[in-house]
């Protein structure tokens, strides 16, 4: 009883307290971090090791057994569960809670690079990722066009992905179905065989072309310069001026006996929504951020940008989390709402009006309190 008597005797610290209770709890309400999905990280990875054509008992003895020793040198391991198919290997590794997460990515990636030589050389791909429950799309948005080509896609996907990334409280933007462009070559087989030119000829000499040499040191004067011969390609053009045999003066360049132009690699899948070629964009949203704020930036980049989208494109729509996010948060004010309701109405008849009122300010007062306290 002295602890109440005391509050009594001193009302005036005590009202003063408890509304800075009540306000703390509002600011942090305001405040807090909003997400469909927790926000929180625990230490695990997952290694994709892509080889074609290997069956799965090579698969385990050539793969999985040379990347399962190294993992298990690391330290607080929980579990590795491995998956072999033709083919294909996923190895999952998670360590105890509360390990660092990034420094046990860090250590499973210095693993793996380290036994990287003495892998087969039929691996295709070979990638690593962190599991992060965090690391969740809040918003994806779709580039739709049948008549659009994939180059005019991916130019607009990026100039919308820098854009989308400059935006408050986005961690990463990805991008996805996007097809991977290269430059083909395509000889003309009449052309080069009236010239005597084999296609091992023009091989080389495009490689040999694209080369980056040292080309050691230049003295002048005082000072000492590196040369370095840079045989990167910059453009298309650069690469039809590549000489493929010259003698006398004259030269036959690769223009003269093949076409070149940038295509499209051998896809992997395709996408498409409503039954029209897609090509995605992810927002990946940063811990301790929240969504509608994040989501106001994210709108705010996508109106400045929606003018400069050709006419035969559109932009839609797939997935945004913050309208889901704003439903169970009005979920859950609706259902306190009845609950005081409920309260209030069953105070007055029990307790009379003005006890009830004590109740009834008590539970909403007590939330925004234990909020505040956390």
């Amino acid at each position: 009883m002295q602890l109440p008597a005391l509050a009594i005797r001193n009302h005036q610290f005590t009202t003063v307290l408890f509304l800075l209770l009540v306000m703390l709890g509002v600011v942090s309400f305001l405040t807090m971090p909003r997400s469909e999905d927790p926000q929180f990280d625990f230490s695990a990875a997952v290694i994709k090791v892509v080889s074609p054509g290997t069956i799965p008992m090579d698969m385990e003895k050539l793969v999985v057994d040379p990347i399962e020793a190294a993992l298990n040198e690391l330290e607080d391991i929980k579990n590795i569960k491995t998956n072999v198919e033709d083919g294909l290997t996923v190895i999952r590794i998670e360590f105890l809670y509360g390990t660092d997460p990034d420094d046990k990515y860090d250590e499973v990636v210095s693993s793996i690079a380290r036994i990287r030589d003495d892998l087969p050389a039929s691996i295709v791909a070979l990638k690593i990722d962190k599991i992060s429950p965090a690391d969740v799309s809040i918003l994806q948005l779709a580039l739709v066009s049948d008549q659009a080509s994939y180059s005019e896609l991916k130019r607009h996907a990026e100039a919308l992905e820098q854009r989308l990334e400059r935006a408050s409280g986005v961690k990463r933007v990805d991008v996805e179905a996007l097809p991977e462009l290269e430059v083909q070559i395509q000889v003309d087989q009449r052309q080069v065989n009236a010239l005597g030119i084999s296609l091992d000829e023009i091989f080389v000499a495009v490689q040999s072309a694209a080369q980056n040499l040292p080309g050691g040191h230049a003295n002048g004067g005082d000072r000492r310069f590196t040369v370095r011969t840079s045989g990167d390609y910059q453009s298309l053009q650069q690469i039809e001026d590549t000489v493929v045999r010259g003698s006398q003066g004259k030269f036959i360049y690769l223009r003269d006996v093949a076409q070149i132009y940038m295509g499209e690699t051998l896809p992997t899948y395709r996408a498409k929504l409503n039954g029209e070629k897609a090509v995605f964009v992810s927002v990946v949203q940063r811990k301790g951020s929240q969504i509608f704020r994040v989501m106001e930036g994210i709108q705010a980049q996508i109106d400045k940008y929606q003018p400069r989208i050709p006419s035969e494109i559109k932009l839609l729509t797939v997935m945004d989390q913050s309208v889901s996010v704003e439903r169970q948060i009005s979920g859950f004010f609706d259902s306190l709402n009845q609950g005081l309701i409920l309260v209030a109405i069953l105070s007055i008849i029990v307790l009379g009006f003005k006890p009830s009122l004590v109740v009834v300010s008590a539970v909403p007062l007590s939330i925004f309190i234990a909020i505040g306290w956390v």
